[in-house]
């Protein structure tokens, strides 16, 4: 036994990593794929060495994968944990370069996406025929009662523009307007400008007051059905192989207009046109339906009864619209008393002109058999029972698609798949504590987040099935040979 502790010998850093660790994978991947990317590195001037992007690659995303956040925490590990020497190959950033490589680098996250997907197309995990796509929402890092109203905006620009105000004026003014004049951190210059910032994003947004710490954060209800200041989150995910195929940031406060966005870039990142792609009711809308028409993908969007209908939510009363089915081959519809209920009327309502209908009102009813039936006082009130829709041809075709079993097999698979990503991002990476500001910040967050969850997912896969070193090697030869990826990815 050395009681002095005197004794020393030669080790490895990877010497106590076992074989099948994640850090390993991590390394061999960004290793193996780093060098099809086109990276010019600011190689910076006079003073200290500037640290290799490639080694930053692998400690921030294996520190993300580990649930550490903290560029202070990411820094102190670099420095005495093991498995972040050998990941990081003993670069030691500080906190500062940490954040400042994320500020700068943060863009090639969604090319890394990109290779997972490749990669797991390569192995034969899956051919990406069908994505599933959904939104949720992201907490801004702005405290709800930290906004300003428009006419205090407008006060404190007249204030810093020179105008005298009454010293009742400001006084009267709210918490946080006040909290900006107080600010020693800014000058007068600045605090105009800032003001200007946010009366801008009023006027972009449509809302009456603008978050001051995150001027592109937006209000929006959550599933509480509470209004907090938040980003709207898209994912794309692949229904077999359970892998993220893309995700944006959004200012908008519903997802009605967000599914072309959010396949676009999941064709870019998986390099081809998916067969299906299924959303929920929220995504019911024109722009949506077209879209999918126009790039030949076939949908899978229920509308809001067959949603109901879906989750066994139905009105308990047995005459709402719910319990009145609709026979898609005669186009009727048939009551509880199981009378028919025949189309009648069809009304086009134009949006910019008679040749582009935007929506079709279509209504349907039966005055003969209304009037003789017993439950006539219990189903409406009037002469008779009107069934009134609202759609287009695009929506109509929709909705015979969802009505066959074809189709609501296949939608059953979505809600398994698109959850499940979401579910992990919040309660392991816990997504909505992170302190992001900003569009780009907060997308750029969110994709690291997305490619640590799926190099984790497949490094499950892989160790399971495959010869993970082999099997990196030849994809990488793969896409630099044959398919001839290159990845110039240079800041402008």
């Amino acid at each position: 036994m050395d009681i002095k502790q005197s004794s020393f010998k030669l080790e490895r850093l990877d010497d106590d990593i076992p074989k099948d660790h994640l850090s390993r994978f991590i390394v061999r991947f960004v290793d193996e794929f780093f060098p099809v990317l086109e990276v010019e590195e600011n190689m910076g001037g006079k003073g200290r060495p500037v640290l290799p992007v490639r080694e930053m690659f692998k400690l921030i995303i294996y520190a993300f994968n580990e649930g550490v956040t903290s560029s202070k925490v990411i820094e102190d590990h670099a420095k005495y944990h093991k498995i972040y020497l050998y990941v990081s190959n003993g670069i030691k950033p500080s906190q500062r370069s940490i954040r400042r490589f994320i500020r700068d680098y943060g863009y090639l996250f969604n090319v890394f996406i990109g290779s997972t997907l490749l990669f797991a197309n390569e192995l034969g995990i899956t051919d990406f025929k069908h994505i599933s796509i959904d939104g949720t929402i992201k907490k801004a890092y702005n405290s709800k009662f930290n906004v300003l109203h428009e006419k205090d905006i407008n006060t404190l620009i007249q204030y810093y523009s020179g105008l005298k105000l009454p010293n009742k004026k400001i006084k009267k003014l709210p918490r946080p307007a006040r909290k900006l004049i107080e600010r020693t951190d800014l000058n007068n210059e600045d605090k105009l400008e800032l003001l200007f910032e946010l009366q801008t994003q009023i006027k972009m947004s449509g809302q009456n007051t603008v978050p001051v710490n995150d001027v592109e954060a937006r209000w929006m209800h959550n599933k509480q059905g509470l209004n907090e200041v938040a980003y709207n989150v898209q994912s794309a995910v692949d229904t077999v192989s359970k892998l993220i195929c893309a995700v944006k940031v959004s200012q908008k406060p519903t997802d009605h207009y967000e599914l072309p966005e959010i396949v676009k870039n999941a064709i870019n990142n998986i390099n081809d046109e998916p067969e299906y792609v299924s959303a929920d009711t929220g995504y019911h809308t024109e722009t949506s339906f077209q879209y999918l028409e126009q790039n030949n993908i076939k949908g899978l969007i229920p509308d809001r009864k067959q949603t109901r209908e879906n989750t066994g939510r139905l009105s308990e009363n047995p005459f709402h619209k719910d319990h009145f089915k609709h026979d898609l081959e005669k186009d009727t519809y048939i009551c509880p008393n199981k009378q028919e209920l025949p189309f009648q009327q069809e009304i086009k309502h134009y949006l910019e002109n008679e040749t582009k209908p935007y929506k079709i009102e279509r209504r349907y009813w039966n005055y003969n058999a209304c009037q003789d039936c017993q439950d006539k006082e219990k189903c409406y009130k009037g002469t008779q029972r009107q069934i009134t829709e609202f759609t287009s041809n695009t929506a109509l075709k929709m909705k015979k698609q969802m009505e066959t079993k074809e189709y609501k097999t296949m939608f059953k698979k979505r809600s398994s798949t698109v959850e499940a990503p979401f579910g992990t991002l919040k309660t392991y990476y816990h997504i909505n504590e992170l302190p992001t500001t900003g569009i780009q910040h907060t997308e750029h967050i969110l994709a690291l987040q997305a490619l640590t969850y799926n190099l984790k997912r497949l490094n499950h896969i892989i160790k399971n099935t495959y010869d993970e070193t082999d099997n990196i090697n030849q994809f990488i030869e793969k896409i630099g040979a044959t398919l001839n990826l290159k990845c110039k990815t240079t800041e402008k």
